[in-house]
């Protein structure tokens, strides 16, 4: 193999990566969400407010793991299932 051809492979397995990657980032967001959609009657709209503004606001793996504890200690107290629990 030639050096353009090993270039085109690292680039098809990098892109591979990039949108495996991208898409289970996409299940993540699309369960945060829902999870926050189905708690909302429960917790209030200022509750509601709030967790959306952490949501969007998110900048590390702990922040998400943070809101991910908050919205399942919601669900707990008011014994209910979430999507963001689901396996991915």
């Amino acid at each position: 193999m030639n050096l353009n051809s090993l270039l085109c492979l690292a680039l098809v397995a990098s892109t591979l990566v990039s949108v495996s990657k991208l898409t289970v980032a996409s299940q993540i967001e699309s369960r945060t969400l829902r999870s926050m959609d189905i708690l909302r009657p429960m917790i209030g709209e200022p509750s509601y407010i709030r967790f959306r503004a952490n949501f969007y606001s998110m900048g590390t793996e702990q922040d998400f793991a943070t809101l991910k504890s908050l919205l399942d200690a919601q669900a707990q107290r008011y014994k209910i299932s979430i999507p963001i629990d689901e396996p991915l």
